[in-house]
């Protein structure tokens, strides 16, 4: 069993306590030390979600792990102090990024290929998720890594240059690549967006999730994008990084839509951008359809969102960023 301890206000963290099972005091740690305990960083992950979902600017949280399952033990609001400072971010000098997973699978087949580990330069696009045959380990999971980007088109230009090399790359062995939230077995496969020199904050996280992922979940596969949403795919799911931004986990894997998703990725870069949205405050009833995957209620308020925005933002570049979008998930709808 493990235990960690988190006082933070929002994604600012004062102090990480982890307390070991042969220990009767805790240890602090720095964030980048947590990287050591199995599961680590999902547990601090996991309450800044639990405080996010509660309201809770300054908190004070404790996570436990028992073999591969983690639980939130307690949560509290501390007292007003220390709170992060949102910081003016110039518009031109965020960056983009992103991790697009994906699966290869031989055509016409349900069975996925896979890299056994140590064999060589192909391991360098692999996830670290793993697979065991006999004696020996494998990995079934793949990465588009782009180079960071100043703008989203320039990061479409980019993943769309990896995108059609790892297409090739497949037909030489009779294969294909696909995305999605779930293709195979016990894999989720994300769409990662990757920020730099933007920091993150809880109001931030309530917009990508309110006016990207809500839309974007009507395109996923009904029967993928249940499954993964009880785990990965949750709304919130934020990971800081080492470049004074963050990463934005909670899309399935748009891999193999990349070809036809510029307009996600104008989208993207426009709405991370802006300083004045409407309010993100999510309804419990469109909470509940997110998690239920309630199609019917998910496009009704997706149309709302649309409208919203539409009616705050009356620039040529704004709307055309928007319907963009809103023609894109329309034509990509699924599950209806």
């Amino acid at each position: 069993m493990l235990r960690i301890g988190l006082s933070a206000a929002e994604y600012n963290i004062h102090r990480i306590t982890i307390h070991l099972p042969e220990s009767q005091t805790g240890k602090e740690f720095t964030r980048d030390g947590v990287s050591s305990f199995y599961k680590g960083h999902e547990m601090l992950e996991m309450i800044q979600r639990a405080a996010l979902a509660l309201g809770l600017t300054n908190y004070t949280a404790e996570a436990e792990r028992r073999g591969k399952d983690i639980y939130l033990t307690s949560i509290r609001p501390d007292e007003p102090g220390e709170v992060p400072e949102e910081k003016t971010v110039p518009k031109n000098s965020v960056t983009f990024g992103a991790d697009a997973e994906y699966m290869i699978f031989g055509t016409g087949t349900e069975r996925p290929k896979a890299v056994q580990i140590n064999s060589g330069r192909a391991e360098a696009d692999t996830d670290d998720a793993l697979i065991r045959k006999g004696y020996n380990f494998y990995k079934p999971v793949f990465e588009l890594r782009p180079s960071p980007a100043s703008s989203g088109e320039e990061l479409h230009s980019n993943l769309l240059s990896l995108y059609s090399k790892a297409v090739r790359q497949a037909g030489l062995i009779s294969a294909e690549i696909r995305g999605g939230a779930n293709p195979f077995g016990r894999f989720m496969l994300g769409g990662h967006f990757h920020f730099g020199s933007l920091q993150p904050s809880f109001r931030k996280t309530k917009e990508l999730d309110a006016f990207l992922a809500i839309p974007w979940a009507l395109t996923e596969n009904r029967q993928e994008a249940g499954r993964r949403k009880s785990t990965w795919g949750c709304l919130g799911n934020v990971r800081s990084n080492r470049f004074g931004g963050f990463e934005y986990r909670t899309l399935s894997s748009w891999a193999g839509k990349i070809p036809g998703a510029r307009p996600l990725f104008t989208y993207m870069a426009w709405l991370v951008k802006q300083g004045n949205l409407p309010s993100p405050e999510i309804p419990d009833r469109i909470l509940a359809a997110f998690a239920e995957d309630d199609r019917e209620e998910l496009l009704q308020y997706t149309e709302e969102v649309f409208i919203k925005l539409l009616q705050t933002f009356r620039g040529e570049g704004d709307r055309a960023a928007i319907t963009g979008f809103k023609n894109y998930i329309k034509r990509n709808m699924s599950g209806f």
